[in-house]
């Protein structure tokens, strides 16, 4: 900074005044503070004491891998084709929390029927010790979609009333009946009976019924339910769920994985029976056919009176039996090729086909075995979604895929056990060429127990299948393991935290009251204290500031005056020398102007009170009334001729300075020129050069002297005669100048038009001050024992 003389130097505010700063400005409303959160934590008590709190309960399941896939998945894993582990998790999850599994829970535990003990304010949960059945005579399918609420009010062990609320209409008349007595409803015909174990704690009492649609409870739920896994990559899945009822959040739980459970084993369970079923029919065909054998074999042996085989007949039969057991092997196969060739072909939609038919060929059961798989989980996501879903789709397109692949590797294997069969049969003739000599009866026999042959073994084949399935079918599980059964997480509720309640309840009520505070301090446009001036202006000097005062008060002060408005001119009057005295050599060091931005801001109050005080030092002082537009110095004086003064003295030459000179006390040296008469011209005059004149004349004669000048920023006669002063007092008074108009002494200063600036704050509240209001700011009284001037009780707010 390149000013001399600043009595009083800002610092750069570090963190901690600022800090200080905001306690100090905010500290001073504690009570309103105080206040706000003892009634925010009030309505928090109430909060607590009448919400009803909600327990965790937490189950944990592994989801396992289906045995039967497991060693495929792994092939096809590694190449990008099947979903991974997590994906395969995640899958499960979404079939575990559909709106399906959640309609199921909810059915099973009655769900959409609730029972409240009916309170002034709070109506707790009755549950699992219901104290009445109630049965409808209306179809599960209604029931389930239906909305009901009603009052029941227990009477005695054989009487209740009931009446039912309809909404927006008014509640019905109550009617009272009988327990096991029929009666009709908005639903139907219904009974309602008691539970002997628990109907008399609720004699005297009203419970509230409520009938909700099934699916609007299940939607509840999944929104309520959470299934996560425990970290990625893991099998483990943790199901939580936050419940008014500790008992029924287990329970939904418990319910919802039992469920999840039984989906899968019905959907396994499914592919088996049909796998049996198909079998079923295959074996009955074969049954026919076998039997047609036999019926040909005994009719043969019966019309050529067979009874044993020429013996000559052995060694020709016995070269050529090695050769028919394996046409009999390739046509069994042949057959089981035809028979799931014909399977698949008849399919109108993705179904699961027959499995492990002991093929040859591993690559079909491969393929037959990851066919079934997809159709398996295909099915498990229709029940949550829909064949638009776009991993249905994907689901699709792999199963036409796979489906295309096994007809393809079916027509290939069939074509090679026929090539492979017609050699057979083409040995067979060069074998039977060599028994022509056998009797035709023989050969003829021997073709029908071949025919046999074929059809019984593939008979024992279809039989042990069918076998195997119903093993398979008998011995289902859920790939599901449950590590923890639903507990609950601890007896502390999850909601509402006392805690985090009262610590929020702190926090707001201490918010309400700042941002209030707050608020007003943003769009506030006025000064208050020193400190506000400061800080728009940290350049310049701050002499001091002034109380405000009660306008019925004298508003000179008087001689050995101990009230804080002389104090505080005392401490400007000090500062003020302060100044000089750094700045002693300076022209018309003696010369203070004192202006201000607008009217209203106390110049005539300030420049008189100042002379005054200045005087009471004994020290000679010259008071002028530098605004000759609209003289303000009058108001303080009586009995002083006003006929002759600053105005006069401009307009005509032959006036003497000592002829404008007036005493104002004999007992006190301050002297006072006025402004006289209101010019037509004030701003010519005040270029007179016998203005000059004048404060040459004076300033030698005059410790000080103190001119009151016009409003600067209103007319330009304060900056004419500038040039005359050693300093100049800018005036601000609080509550009154606005913030926005002090871009103009901002200017002034910045561009030196007025010289020695320093600034005064003007009417402060006692409360606002910088350092009295925060500190008591003294005792001041008019006799030697002082009277501590104290607050109000209650303050206008300001920041």
């Amino acid at each position: 900074m390149h000013l001399n003389g600043h009595i009083m130097k800002v610092d750069k505010k570090t963190d901690n005044n600022n800090i200080r700063e905001y306690l100090l400005k905010y500290g001073k409303h504690w009570k309103w503070f105080a206040l706000s959160v003892l009634m925010v934590v009030v309505l928090a008590y109430f909060y607590i004491r009448y919400t009803i709190p909600e327990y965790a309960s937490n189950a944990s399941v592994m989801i396992l891998e289906d045995k039967s896939s497991s060693s495929e998945n792994a092939i096809f894993q590694d190449l990008g084709v099947f979903a991974s582990n997590s994906r395969k998790v995640q899958d499960e999850i979404e079939v575990l929390t559909s709106r399906s599994a959640f309609i199921e829970t909810a059915r099973r535990l009655n769900l959409n029927i609730q029972y409240f003990n009916k309170g002034r304010i709070i109506e707790p949960q009755i549950y699992p010790n219901i104290p009445i059945s109630v049965n409808f005579f209306s179809t599960d399918s209604i029931i389930y979609k239906s909305r009901l609420s009603a009052n029941l009010k227990i009477i005695s062990n054989n009487r209740f009333s009931f009446n039912e609320n309809s909404g927006l209409e008014e509640e019905t008349v109550p009617k009272n009946y009988s327990f096991g007595e029929k009666f009709t409803t908005s639903l139907g015909e219904v009974i309602i009976t008691p539970s002997p174990d628990y109907i008399s704690n609720y004699i005297g009492k009203t419970i509230k019924m409520e009938i909700k649609p099934l699916d609007q409870v299940a939607q509840g739920l999944k929104t309520k339910v959470m299934a996560i896994p425990t970290e990625d990559n893991s099998n483990v899945v943790d199901i939580a769920i936050n419940s008014e009822n500790r008992q029924q959040g287990n329970d939904i739980l418990n319910t919802l994985i039992e469920v999840y459970k039984q989906n899968i084993v019905d959907e396994k369970t499914l592919v088996s029976k049909n796998t049996t079923d198909f079998l079923n029919d295959r074996i009955n065909l074969i049954a026919a056919d076998l039997a047609d054998v036999d019926n040909v074999a005994e009719r043969f042996k019966t019309g050529n009176r067979l009874t044993n085989i020429a013996a000559d007949a052995d060694i020709y039969l016995e070269s050529g039996s090695a050769n028919e057991q394996r046409m009999v092997e390739t046509g069994t196969e042949l057959s089981m090729v035809n028979f799931m060739k014909e399977s698949l072909d008849t399919q109108k939609s993705f179904e699961s086909i027959p499995a492990n038919m002991g093929l040859s060929d591993e690559g079909i059961t491969e393929i037959t075995s990851k066919y079934n798989n997809l159709v398996l989980e295909r099915q498990r996501l229709l029940k949550s979604s829909n064949e638009k879903n776009p991993v249905v789709v994907n689901l699709d397109q792999q199963l036409e895929g796979l489906r295309q692949s096994m007809s393809q590797s079916l027509d290939n294997l069939s074509n090679t056990l026929k090539i492979k069969y017609n050699d057979l049969q083409d040995r067979a003739s060069r074998i039977n060429s060599r028994i022509y000599s056998v009797p035709g009866q023989e050969r003829e026999l021997r073709d029908i127990q071949r025919q046999q042959q074929i059809k019984e073994s593939l008979y024992l084949y279809l039989l042990e299948k069918r076998e195997e399935s119903e093993i398979a079918t008998a011995s289902v599980s859920p790939n599901l393991k449950i590590i923890d059964k639903a507990y609950v997480v601890s007896n502390t509720p999850v909601t509402p935290k006392k805690k985090f309640v009262y610590l929020a309840a702190i926090i707001i009520g201490m918010f309400i009251p700042f941002s209030i505070l707050y608020a007003q301090d943003l769009f506030n446009n006025k000064i208050y204290n020193k400190e506000d001036l400061q800080k728009l202006f940290p350049d310049i000097p701050v002499l001091g500031e002034l109380p405000k005062i009660d306008d019925k008060k004298e508003k000179a002060i008087k001689i050995n005056d101990r009230s804080i408005l002389a104090e505080s001119f005392r401490l400007i009057r000090t500062n003020l020398d302060h100044v000089m005295k750094k700045q002693k050599n300076k022209r018309n060091n003696n010369v203070v102007f004192i202006t201000s931005t607008i009217n209203g801001e106390g110049k005539s109050f300030v420049a008189y009170n100042l002379a005054l005080t200045l005087a009471y030092s004994n020290k000679k002082t010259l008071i002028i009334g530098g605004d000759i537009r609209n003289p303000g110095l009058n108001l303080f004086l009586n009995g002083i001729p006003t006929n002759v003064g600053l105005t006069e003295y401009l307009q005509k030459a032959e006036i003497e300075v000592e002829e404008i000179i007036n005493p104002i006390y004999n007992d006190i040296p301050l002297d006072i020129i006025l402004s006289g008469k209101i010019p037509p011209n004030p701003a010519e005059l005040l270029m007179s050069d016998r203005l000059g004149y004048l404060f040459d004349a004076v300033t030698d004669i005059y410790d000080y002297i103190i001119v009151d000048t016009a409003p600067s920023m209103l007319v330009t006669d304060t900056l004419l005669i500038s040039k005359y002063a050693g300093h100049t007092i800018y005036l601000t008074r609080a509550e009154y100048t606005d913030k926005r108009m002090l871009d103009y002494p901002r200017e002034l200063f910045d561009d030196h038009k007025l010289n020695g600036m320093v600034m005064v704050v003007n009417d402060v509240d006692t409360s606002n001050f910088s350092y009295g209001g925060r500190y008591g700011y003294g005792y001041y009284g008019t006799n030697r024992k002082a009277k501590k001037v104290k607050k109000k009780r209650f303050e206008k707010v300001k920041i």
